[in-house]
């Protein structure tokens, strides 16, 4: 992976997390934790995109809510 993108539900503000290159390496299938700093207490009751992107550019992302 080389870069985590945060997108706040009806805002501008995207938040971006660049890996150095090689850092993280997954599998098909395969699983990993990231720690990004994110203050969600300002989002409650919003959605946030997460996206995930590798080093050959595919993405995937996924949608969740604050609670």
């Amino acid at each position: 992976m080389s870069k985590v993108t945060i997108k706040i539900q009806d805002s501008a503000e995207v938040l971006e997390y660049l890996l150095p290159k090689g850092h993280v390496i997954l599998n098909v299938g395969g699983e990993a934790i990231l720690l990004c700093p994110f203050d969600w207490q300002r989002y409650i009751c919003k959605n946030i995109i997460v996206t995930l992107v590798t080093e050959e550019l595919v993405e995937a992302s996924i949608t969740y809510r604050i609670h």
